[in-house]
């Protein structure tokens, strides 16, 4: 694997909440209501917030008000570090790259290839995800490279020498319906294709249990929870809110013997240069 596992010297984890599901447009929370959660997931240890571009009623859109107004508030009372989705199945192009306009945006999804998903064919040929990370280069947005099947590892070559590739900050996504299933076999094949020293993060779909997390955490890798990827805390016990996942998770880091990163942290180490005042001012 190239990527090495933890020691005394591994860096602290990060913790990225993706508060929103998606699945269930019925529960798509307010504004203020989505606003709290996130401010109170950022209290709970999450440094970086995952959440898609649409409008108040959950719908994709090309407008980034709703997502900037939720950044707006977020940034009003906590620093936590924006990251915009350039995903989605069904979602066209000029929606998928107004992202890079939206307010104090620092890093993006760039899903790597193509694959099945829910039920769908998911499109990302090797044109898009050359033309996505020239938007997030001009941007200046880090990328975060998504890899949901082994064979997205061979986009890599063609971004070149663009940023995304010469800092790689990655996602392992398992669990996904139609994709490569969440199973420690498969976690571990996918860190050994990772390109060398790359920083790295586990997106668990769909899981019930903290388990396959819990074995990212010891291999030296972050994490990501929320309601976008699974309600459940584990023994069959559901999630009221974001927070709760959050703080189960930076509870698991802890008695691991790590610790949580905080958004400045993540900033450093993925040399992400602040889109706001706020969040500089609140990481002094």
């Amino acid at each position: 694997m190239h990527p090495a596992g933890p020691s005394l010297a591994s860096p602290p984890v990060i913790i990225t909440v993706a508060p929103i599901d998606y699945g269930d447009p019925a529960a798509f929370p307010a504004l203020e209501e989505l606003g709290r959660d996130i401010i109170a997931s950022a209290a709970a240890g999450a440094a970086v917030v995952h959440f898609h571009l649409t409008d108040a009623a959950g719908q994709a859109t090309s407008d980034p008000s709703f997502f900037d107004e939720v950044v707006r508030r977020v940034h009003a009372e906590a620093d936590i570090v924006i990251q915009g989705s350039t995903g989605g199945v069904g979602v066209p192009w000029e929606v998928r790259t107004a992202s890079m306009q939206a307010r104090d945006l620092e890093m993006a999804s760039l899903n790597m290839g193509s694959c099945n998903l829910f039920g769908r064919a998911y499109i990302n040929t090797p044109e898009d995800i050359v033309a996505l990370a020239a938007r997030m280069d001009d941007a200046g947005v880090v990328a975060e490279m998504c890899f949901f099947e082994p064979g997205f590892f061979a986009a890599l070559p063609s971004l070149g020498r663009r940023a995304a590739a010469r800092r790689p900050v990655c996602s392992i996504c398992l669990g996904f319906p139609g994709a490569l299933p969440a199973t420690l076999d498969n976690l571990a094949f996918m860190i050994s294709k990772l390109p060398p020293g790359a920083e790295w993060t586990l997106v668990h779909h769909g899981s019930h249990d903290f388990a396959l997390l819990a074995a990212a955490i010891a291999a030296g890798g972050n994490v990501r929870v929320g309601f976008e990827d699974s309600h459940h805390l584990g023994g069959g016990v559901a999630a009221r809110s974001n927070p709760e996942l959050v703080g189960k998770v930076r509870a698991l880091v802890e008695q691991l013997g790590r610790r949580v990163a905080t958004p400045a942290e993540v900033r450093r180490r993925y040399g992400i240069v602040p889109r706001t005042s706020a969040t500089t001012a609140m990481a002094n």
